[in-house]
Order: structure tokens, then sequence, then C-alpha cells
């Protein structure tokens, strides 16, 4: 493969790694100038088939599209180019020239609070822009976080969104197309993600896995014990950062933060008066339910409330309408009524006087 040109523009240098989902190049642009080098994904499909190229293709397009709105942030690779040739896949993104943020988790080696603190805010104000985006990452786990040497930065890379074009199938009927293989990192996926349901509260397990690395030194997949007891036994933390802790990694993702933006301000008002410093004192094993103010589905339901609310009071306007409508045409009812008994009584009156003028004469 080294030497090949792909595209007409690509030239393959070495072979950076492969795995299941296919293989990973550093290529030159031929097309520019100084040449500059890139990163090239050859993604693998699980079958020739022309029905299932199709649909695989298609599939591609929407995740680059995803990607190219991704790279806009400086701390996730730019998508350069994409391309399909000889039905095969290639993405072309932006080379991150540093190390994996494994080599900082070394083996037996705890971290301080403050240095864990500081790491996650540095992933979660990136993931907060990706879960912006609507994009599960589903693959974050220490060997998709690169520190960027130019400027120490960390980069989150590998979206896990594009390795389903790879795993792309059709059902026997050939009606529908699914994915067949979960996108998961021993340790770093979450129990629902296991199922195959990933939602944004996924990704929050896999930082506060990283999170708790840093602060025992042990990897996630050795970790056989209960992870809260471990969160209070082994690593030095404050009460309250232990129960945020437990709020990233609980097995209920209803009392998990629903997403980066939840998680991100939570730990900057760590500290300070809130509710997580009221939930401190939980038993270890508990995950306690958190309000998340800012999360995409307390939005909803907000949403929902005020559409009741305005319905609620659309109905009750519209019943006072007609409440007053029936006040004032009764109200006019009795005006025409008592109109009608004066007109009445004086025609009364004046026969009367008629009456007694004839008794007289």
């Amino acid at each position: 493969m080294c030497n090949k040109i792909l595209n007409k523009r690509y030239k393959i240098v070495r072979k950076l790694g492969e795995g299941g989902f296919g293989e990973t190049f550093i290529a030159q642009d031929t097309h520019l100038p100084s040449k500059p080098q890139c990163v090239i994904k050859k993604l693998k499909t699980q079958s020739t088939d022309s029905f299932t190229l199709e649909t695989a293709k298609r599939l591609f397009d929407t995740e680059a599209k995803v990607l190219e709105k991704l790279g806009k942030h400086k701390q996730i690779p730019q998508l350069l180019s994409y391309f399909e040739e000889n039905r095969e896949f290639y993405l072309v993104q932006e080379l991150i020239v540093g190390h994996e943020l494994n080599k900082e988790l070394t083996a037996g080696e705890k971290k301080k609070e403050q240095q864990v603190i500081a790491l996650l805010i540095e992933i979660l104000e990136i993931l907060t822009f990706v879960h912006d985006q609507k994009v599960i990452h589903r693959d974050i786990k220490p060997s998709n976080i690169l520190r960027r040497n130019k400027d120490s930065k960390l980069v989150l890379i590998d979206f896990g969104a594009v390795k389903q074009v790879s795993t792309q199938r059709l059902n026997s009927q050939r009606f529908n197309s699914q994915s067949t293989v979960i996108i998961r990192t021993l340790g770093y996926t979450a129990p629902e993600q296991e199922k195959g349901v990933p939602q944004f509260s996924s990704d929050i397990y896999a930082v506060g896995m990283i999170a708790i690395q840093a602060l025992t030194g042990r990897h996630p997949k050795e970790i056989d014990e209960d992870i809260h007891e471990i969160i209070r036994n082994e690593a030095q933390v404050s009460p309250q950062f232990a129960q945020f802790l437990d709020n990233m990694v609980c097995s209920d993702c209803a009392r998990r933060f629903y997403s980066a933006t939840d998680a991100l301000e939570a730990l900057r008002n760590l500290g300070q008066p809130t509710q997580l410093t009221e939930t401190a004192t939980l038993p270890p094993s508990k995950c306690k339910k958190i309000s998340n103010s800012n999360s995409f589905g307390n939005i909803q339901h907000k949403s929902i409330f005020i559409k009741s609310l305005t319905i609620a009071f659309a109905c009750a306007g519209f019943f006072i309408t007609v409440y007053i409508s029936m006040l004032v045409t009764i109200y006019i009812r009795k005006s025409n009524i008592n109109q009608y008994g004066l007109e009445q009584g004086n025609t009364y009156h004046a026969e009367l006087k008629i009456n007694e003028s004839n008794d007289e004469n």
C-alpha cells in the first residue's frame, strides 16, 4: 500500500494501524505545494453486494457531513476530503501530531483531584460541542484522546458514528439496513450502549471511567469491585467530587448526567452550595437522580409544560368569554323584560285614567 496514490492525489507514506473497522494511513497531499501530511482512513465493508454498498455509501456521505461539521472545533480533527474508490470508502483528516492520553495514565500512579478536574473540564468542553451537534461519540477512551504537541491541548478523535459504514449489513429480506456491530471498548462502555442503545450519557460514563482510572491508577477493565466504593476507598477525593463521579458512572443512565453540558456545569459548581454537595452523604452504592437544568431532556419537558399551560389558558379564556357572553345576554334580556314591564305598566295606568274619566261622565 505504501507509495500508492489514492484519488489521484493522496500518496500513502506508511500504515498507522488496523482494526475491525478498517485501516489507517499517513499520506501526503500531492496537490498542495508543501505536500502536507494527512490521515487517511480506509473503511471496510462487510459485503460487496451492490445493494449493500449503495446503502453504505448513503450512510458514509451522511456521516462524512457530520465529521465536517464537528471538525470546525479547534480540538477535533478537520475533515479534509472523503471519496469512494474501487468500491471502498476513504476519509481524509487533519494529522494531529501528539501522543495518546493513555501514555499519561500510568498503571499504579494516582493523580490528584485538581489534576483530574482540569482534565475533565477540557474533555467535557470538547464533548459539549459534540453533544450540541446532536452527536454521540460512542468510543471515548484514552487512546482516542490525543495531547497535541504544538499547544498541549487535548484533541478528540475517532468518532464511532462513522464505524457504522463498515458494519452495514442487510437482513434476509433486504427491506432495510441495520448496524449489527456494537461499538465498544471494554471498561469504558456504558451498560445501555452494551445493549446497542447509546445515549448522550453513554459518553459521560466513558469520561467518568477515564477520571477514575486517573485517580486510582487502575484500568477500568481490571475493576471488579463496586465502582462507587473504589472512588471513596482508593481515590483521595472530596465527598463532593466523589458524588460527582457517582453521577458520571452510575449504571442507570437515568441517574447519570444527561449530557456534557450538565456535567460541565456541575463540575464548575463544585465547592459551591449546589445539589451535589447536599447529596454527598448518600451511601456509596447509591446514585442520586440529579436535576439537569440545561439538559435536552428537561428542555423538552419544559416545552411540553409551556404548551400545556398555553392550552389551559386558551381553554380558560374561551370559557370566560362564553360565561361573560351569557351574563351579557341575560342582562339584556332582563333589561328588555323590565322595559316591557314598564311599558305595560304605563299602558295599564293610562287605561285606568281613561276608565275613571268615563265613569265620572
